[in-house]
């Protein structure tokens, strides 16, 4: 059943956007449409009004993943990945993980992994950081342009002086719409990479967003 309604879809389209008629393969859900309406508003806005979607947060930490020893209805792991990436608030993850906990048991580590990368992205939201990638290769945080950074001076200063306790080589780049792009070396283990990141963007929302 699944297969052929596969096929159907990709024949026939997914149906107007807002109505049930099946017209062609170039419309998209009403969902997905209002999330590529918001994302759009936000960049035309300068990112003041940047959502949770728009945050992408990569961590070579392990796999990420609700195995399905643990949830075994592909149906039921979609909702969930759904439902934990929407949250925006820690205190929404905590009530997540809560749920998730008294329904299935305690979580294996694929899904803490995955906690840790919501985690990042609810605080990169907060902290006005677009993205953060780390891999081998080192790391790259993406800062958002506002009034956060504008003294640049000072907010050199302030990671010089977070990086130099952990002796963690960094640099800085200009990228594309006045975004800062803060480049560093890290060979932490994959619970101290995280703890690193969290600790970060904490202490700059802290020192730089919340004294505004």
């Amino acid at each position: 059943g699944y297969s052929l309604s596969s096929k159907d879809l990709e024949i026939r389209g997914a149906g107007s956007l807002f109505g049930y008629s099946q017209s062609g393969g170039s419309q998209i859900g009403f969902e997905l449409y209002n999330k590529i309406l918001n994302l759009s508003l936000s960049t035309l806005r300068g990112h003041k009004n940047a959502s949770i979607d728009s945050v992408v947060v990569k961590l070579d930490v392990g796999k990420s993943f609700i195995p399905t020893s643990y949830v075994n209805e592909d149906g039921l792991s979609i909702s969930l990945y759904k439902t934990l990436l929407s949250c925006s608030s820690l205190k929404d993850l905590k009530v997540f993980k809560e749920n998730l906990i008294n329904r299935f048991g305690k979580y294996p580590k694929d899904v803490s992994f995955l906690f840790w990368s919501q985690e990042l992205r609810i605080l990169s939201l907060k902290s006005k950081v677009s993205s953060i990638v780390v891999n081998k290769k080192g790391g790259e945080i993406v800062y958002l342009p506002g009034d956060h950074l504008e003294n640049p001076v000072n907010f050199i200063a302030w990671v010089s002086s977070f990086f130099k306790d952990l002796e963690v080589d960094f640099s800085f780049k200009q990228g594309s719409g006045n975004r800062m792009f803060l480049c560093f070396n890290c060979s932490l283990n994959k619970k101290d990479i995280y703890m690193f990141l969290k600790d970060l963007l904490n202490k700059f929302n802290k020192d730089f967003l919340e004294t505004k």
